[in-house]
């Protein structure tokens, strides 16, 4: 339920800064991506089996980088 409403939003929230070219949001976006990856990674780690701990631990991963980038985004305006 989560992981598919942070997907929604994300992908309305894309569209709508590729069609205005209003990069204003964009951060805000990094960061809902970020708890996408974040609600990715825990729920791939809770299946189980090997191959699916290592997609966890890199979609984890990729979330601490987004939100660092995110961080990093906000900081600099």
């Amino acid at each position: 339920m989560i992981r598919t409403l942070l997907g929604l939003i994300v992908i309305v929230l894309a569209g709508y800064t590729i069609i205005t070219e209003n990069y204003e949001i964009q951060p805000y976006i990094q960061v809902l991506l970020g708890a996408l990856m974040l609600v990715i990674g825990f729920s791939e780690l809770k299946k189980g089996g090997k191959t699916r701990k290592w997609y966890g631990i890199i979609s984890i991963a990729v979330s601490i980088f987004l939100f660092y980038v995110s961080i990093q985004t906000f900081l600099m305006n």
